[in-house]
């Protein structure tokens, strides 16, 4: 929710309602696809997975959520007749659709057609829920500015433009994405993320660094997106602790009790050396990869291996460190260590090579 709120505000109100922009996967899939008519150039915005029903559960719910969205990808409307015979006129459009939920949408099973058009990332966009209150409350006073003056700085450039821009950004991408499925989707997305922070986020940058913090979205993405399944997948589960960690770091402040927030550890600055560790309850750890399917000792055995994990005297992997009254098992994750240790298993990120006519207008 918090994404597409994030997303939606771009173009107009993202706020929930019978009107609103957003549609959810509780909507009926002929009223998705109308919507897509309807709005044409502007994205579709689909909240909730996890809100569609369907027999069959959750492999049930898949595939019918695979089917909209196949056809939302195909840019049209189906056949169809009138009650007099003739052709019903069928709507069109060229837009992204744009769908969160806290399941997956392709999977193992998932037919081919779906997964080349489906880009899916695993990702948060909000460290604390403070972040995303405050998100909140500014999409609702500012939302539809961004999109207009996108649009108006995009139309200084001819098509062109772009599409030597996004040919070099593309050559820059599929050579370090190792034959990725999706090298070509976050090739693009890569190039609209250089164009909206040179435009929109930061304006009057340089191209070049604008480029260059977009290649390095793209090397996260190409990481993280389905269709990297090839990779280490102990470099996988460490990048997932390390969201994990950000993500939820309200829980390890010495604050958690006063937010009204379940403790799961602490975050202890260093005295002799800059940097800090996580100490992390064993427990919750464990509860966290078991619930993405990653095994927790060849993830810890790695992380230890790597320097990741401070040494102590604990059982396995872990140390004992005092909360309240009480002593708890923990893993002791140096920050720096786990940043340095994704850092080089990322590699370099892709480079583009400067263009000859220079950056855009």
């Amino acid at each position: 929710m918090d994404a597409n709120k994030a997303v939606g505000s771009v173009w107009g109100d993202p706020t929930e309602g019978a009107d609103s922009y957003f549609r959810t996967f509780a909507d009926t899939p002929k009223s998705i696809v109308r919507a897509a008519a309807l709005l044409h150039d502007i994205p579709v915005i689909i909240d909730e997975l996890q809100s569609k029903g369907a027999v069959g559960g959750q492999a049930g719910k898949r595939q019918v959520v695979e089917d909209l969205l196949y056809s939302l990808s195909l840019g049209h409307e189906r056949g169809a007749l009138n009650s007099d015979r003739t052709m019903m006129r069928a709507g069109s459009w060229r837009c992204l659709t744009i769908a969160t939920g806290e399941i997956p949408i392709v999977g193992s099973s998932t037919q081919q057609g779906a997964a080349n058009r489906t880009l899916e990332l695993c990702a948060e966009p909000f460290e604390d829920v403070r972040a995303a209150q405050a998100m909140h409350h500014l999409v609702s006073a500012q939302h539809g500015t961004a999109g207009r003056a996108y649009v108006a700085a995009l139309r200084r450039n001819d098509a062109a433009f772009y599409a030597g821009q996004f040919s070099s950004v593309r050559d820059a991408v599929c050579a370090a994405a190792g034959g990725h499925p999706q090298a070509d989707n976050v090739a693009l997305l890569a190039l609209a993320d250089a164009l909206a922070q040179f435009y929109v986020f930061a304006p009057g940058s340089d191209w070049a660094a604008c480029l260059e913090g977009a290649m390095l979205m793209a090397r996260w993405a190409l990481v993280n997106a389905t269709g990297a399944d090839g990779g280490d997948t102990d470099v996988k589960a460490i990048q997932f602790v390390a969201e994990w960690l950000v993500r939820n770091r309200l829980h390890f402040e010495s604050s958690a009790e006063m937010d009204r927030l379940e403790r799961w550890g602490s975050v202890k600055q260093y005295r002799d050396r800059p940097g800090f560790c996580w100490w992390v309850f064993s427990s919750v750890l464990d509860q966290a990869l078991a619930g993405t399917n990653f095994d927790r000792q060849k993830t810890l055995r790695r992380m230890a291996d790597e320097g990741v994990l401070l040494p102590g005297s604990g059982r396995g992997f872990t140390r004992q460190k005092r909360f309240g009254d009480s002593r708890v098992y923990c893993v002791c994750v140096d920050n720096a260590a786990m940043e340095g240790l994704l850092e080089r298993a990322a590699g370099a990120p892709p480079a583009v090579a400067p263009s000859q006519g220079g950056g855009p207008c």
